[in-house]
């Protein structure tokens, strides 16, 4: 499986781009707030951060947006201890921004594979790191509010929610969830 960036890599743009330029506008956000330089290695788990709690801040359940950590985590039989830390993701405080950061870890376990695992141990965020997720995560939820746009989940999250053995007979999967149509 790729993330964009590898998958992008592999396509070739038609030469005008796939939509023109004049179809777009351009709307400025400003809240005042400055996102940081940070280490190279954390820029991933930043970004990957800000779109797992920009899921949880907009009311999806936790253990559905984070079930690719999760499923990660049991196929480095690590999931009792990702689910220790999923339990401290409360809100958008520095503790659960640092432990959504360590949580995130494990979805490279899924996406691409156990051998491209490397221990969450490694993983610590530091102040700034720590607060460009927040600002991050607070200019999506004000786009998405500002835009009338939601993060909706379908039937698929439940099924590969089902397909996790252990965590699914803890009772995660909910009847929230929209059915497709």
């Amino acid at each position: 499986m790729y993330n964009v960036t590898s998958r992008i890599r592999n396509i070739k743009q038609p030469h005008l781009g796939y939509i023109p330029v004049s179809a777009l506008n351009v709307v400025k956000y400003s809240d005042n707030n400055e996102i940081k330089e940070v280490n190279p290695y954390y820029k991933s788990i930043q970004g990957m951060a800000v779109d797992y709690l920009t899921r949880y801040m907009t009311g999806t359940f936790k253990h559905i947006v984070f079930q690719t950590c999760l499923m990660g985590a049991e196929m480095v039989n690590e999931l009792e201890q990702a689910e220790d830390l999923l339990e401290w993701i409360q809100w958008l405080d520095e503790n659960s921004i640092y432990t959504t950061c360590e949580l995130v870890g494990y979805d490279v376990a899924y996406k691409r594979g156990p051998q491209y695992f490397t221990s969450i141990d490694n993983i610590q965020p530091n102040r700034k790191v720590i607060k460009n997720i927040e600002i991050m995560v607070k200019r999506s939820r004000q786009f998405l509010k500002k835009e009338n746009k939601s993060l909706d989940l379908s039937v698929s999250s439940v099924v590969n929610l089902r397909k996790m053995g252990k965590a699914s007979k803890k009772g995660y999967v909910i009847s929230r969830i929209k059915k497709e149509t």
